[in-house]
């Protein structure tokens, strides 16, 4: 099960082409940020460090799940050249082969969060205590997992690497969309909003916020809602642990549809 995730690794980083599309996404919130949304968000309670910090929470928490789509391609092209067939004949049990692709996946997701999150603090600057850097790499490990589940089951519907190509080419904007990475959640229409609550990247993203973003506490307690620093439902203010335990829900049902979806199209 190792040799075939550190396969799957392979494969992945020696396809530039690949990897490129997969930070697509992270380079289109930059891009936006920079030229549009920057200067648009910063105000006397709001300044540049922690608007700047803001987008990189929404980077770190989309990150995962738009890498994912590119390393689960693999998955769906062993299938479609059928070389899952391959795989079957070998000693490695049908869940251990899953297994591989999951662990492969969050490795990668883990490790292009992890350098992303490098080299965007020496651009902003480092936090205050070595807990919050704790913090952010356990959130970075359990949305690495979440958004792996997710892409995992629906790479699992699908035999044809170009329908899957087709599919997954608007799942990251969508991703930067529905997290708040691209506009903040304030500005979208009330049902949209809803959508967003459903959406389990935006939990990510908030729980990202509440940890990078600095002197949270300050800022009002609408104006963390409409950044999503907080999520907010039925008028409520949405928890921390709310947020953790949608993730935590995401990663169990994910999974088990994953691999109830793959052993029943492989029997």
């Amino acid at each position: 099960m190792i040799h075939l995730a550190k396969r799957n690794i392979r494969i992945f980083f020696r396809d530039r082409a690949r990897v490129f599309f997969s930070c697509l996404s992270i380079l289109i919130v930059i891009g936006i940020y920079f030229l549009f949304l920057g200067n648009a968000l910063q105000t006397d309670q709001t300044p540049a460090s922690m608007v700047d910090a803001w987008m990189i929470a929404g980077i770190m928490a989309i990150s995962p799940l738009t890498v994912s789509v590119g390393t689960l391609g693999s998955m769906v092209y062993d299938r479609h050249t059928k070389i899952f067939r391959d795989f079957y004949i070998s000693p490695l049990k049908r869940r251990e082969i899953v297994c591989s692709y999951i662990l492969s996946t969050v490795f990668i997701c883990f490790t292009i969060s992890l350098i992303g999150f490098g080299a965007m603090q020496i651009f902003v600057g480092g936090f205050a205590t070595a807990t919050e850097y704790l913090m952010v790499l356990g959130l970075i490990v359990l949305t690495s997992l979440a958004s792996t589940a997710i892409m995992l089951f629906i790479a699992s519907l699908f035999k044809s690497y170009n329908a899957y190509g087709a599919v997954t080419s608007v799942v990251g904007v969508l991703t930067g969309f529905l997290a708040g990475a691209f506009m903040p959640i304030g500005n979208f229409p009330a049902g949209v909003r809803f959508i967003v609550f459903l959406f389990p990247i935006s939990h990510a993203a908030a729980l990202f916020r509440q940890v990078i973003v600095p002197g949270v506490n300050h800022i009002p307690a609408e104006y963390q809602t409409h950044l999503g620093i907080h999520l907010s439902f039925g008028g409520s203010v949405v928890e921390p642990w709310v947020n953790i335990a949608v993730l935590v829900g995401t990663l169990v049902v994910f999974s088990a549809l994953a691999v109830w979806s793959v052993s029943k199209k492989e029997n």
